[in-house]
């Protein structure tokens, strides 16, 4: 291999760095863009701060380093350039939700001979590639930041697409109060999706004890969903009115038409205008519950800027689910039990249920309005 110059030592160093730090972990925000508060231009800058930092640290020593030496870090950085990009995208096996409950690793185990397998390949090509004579390694680093740019920029675009305007990205989702009630008055709304009534009455029938633990409760027993799928019947739950085409207004779209109806008449909009502190906490089905409708009536739903200030560790856990990501499988247990373990929860009425019985209190002055949304204990036969 012909000494590499300093072009050459940046995109190796670039190449690791940038797919480490940048790629990796903004596509995984992309891609699960409701799970997070921090905007996407402030991470994006971030990320690109230190993957600039890294790329200076790894570029360090080998611009310090001449001959043979230069020429060994230098392919050591191709050759982990190409493996990390190929375990992240080539090999992005399925292991489950990272929710911090234990993987079954067991069941995983052919996958190390596939990843050593790879990165051995790799190691061989990068090797064979850097003893030819006058060989250049630029061409394949120019493609691998290629290649995840491309794939940047179509998770992005598919974001863009798919995300409301407005006022929708300056507002933010926050747990944080969701179980502090009124010292007067309390509105409880617990919305189980997918959960059949017959269900529900066979269970009260067997234990008829559920009917005096539950006081203040109104059942319903023949209760029905008006529409066979959530994004419509949540809706029409919230404002009590069946909304269908027929009844829109000449040229008014059902979507916008449905955004507006909410913005001025559903339950949390009129008890917010009476005085409620209103609080909206979507645990399954977030899409329906967008900042562009909710971000002015819901007092969960805090400014953007202001919540992500106060989540430092949201990115520290992003760059953890990178780190699982392009690690070969052989190690991922370490990197799972040091970095990604926790408090599992099988179900997200698990979840709310733990939560409820450590944080419950009463800490506000007027009256609430608590609006939950769990999934449902199993889906419609």
């Amino acid at each position: 291999m012909k000494n590499p110059g300093r072009t050459d030592i940046l995109l190796s160093a670039a190449a690791p760095a940038l797919t480490v730090f940048f790629f990796v972990p903004f596509s995984l925000y992309l891609t699960n863009r409701q799970m997070f508060f921090a905007a996407p231009f402030n991470l994006a800058l971030l990320l690109l701060s230190v993957s600039a930092c890294v790329c200076l640290l790894l570029a360090f020593p080998v611009l310090l380093l001449k001959g043979k030496a230069r020429a060994r870090l230098f392919s050591l950085y191709a050759f982990l350039g190409a493996a990390l990009w190929a375990q992240a995208y080539l090999l992005n096996w399925d292991y489950g939700l990272l929710d911090g409950s234990p993987l079954r690793w067991r069941l995983f185990e052919l996958r190390s001979l596939v990843d050593v397998a790879v990165w051995a390949i790799l190691f061989g090509y990068v090797a064979v590639r850097g003893a030819q004579k006058n060989a250049s390694l630029r061409g394949l680093f120019l493609l691998l930041l290629f290649m995840q740019s491309g794939s940047l920029a179509y998770n992005w675009m598919a974001g863009r697409t798919n995300a409301l305007g407005g006022r929708a990205r300056e507002y933010a989702v926050t747990f944080q109060d969701q179980f502090t009630f009124s010292i007067e008055k309390n509105v409880v709304v617990l919305v189980l999706d997918a959960y059949q009534t017959d269900f529900f009455n066979r269970y009260i029938k067997e234990n008829p004890d559920y009917r005096d633990r539950l006081p203040g409760f109104t059942y319903y027993p023949n209760a029905l969903a008006e529409y066979h799928f959530t994004n419509n019947s949540i809706p029409s739950l919230l404002t009590g009115n069946y909304l269908i085409k027929s009844a829109l207004p000449p040229g008014k779209r059902l979507r916008h038409y449905r955004s507006d109806f909410l913005k001025e008449h559903s339950l949390p909009a009129l008890l917010k205008g009476a005085g409620y502190h209103v609080g909206v906490y979507p645990y399954y089905a977030h899409h329906v519950y967008t900042p562009a409708i909710f971000g002015e009536i819901a007092d969960n739903y805090q400014p953007t800027r202001e919540f992500a200030r106060n989540e430092s560790n949201e990115f520290a856990g992003l760059l953890a689910v990178a780190l699982f990501r392009i690690t070969p499988h052989p190690l991922k247990k370490k990197v799972h039990e040091r970095f990604l373990s926790g408090i599992a929860f099988e179900q997200d009425r698990d979840e709310f249920l733990h939560y409820m019985q450590r944080q419950s209190r009463v800490g506000i002055s007027q009256p609430t309005l608590r609006y939950y949304h769990l999934q449902g204990l199993h889906g419609p036969n």
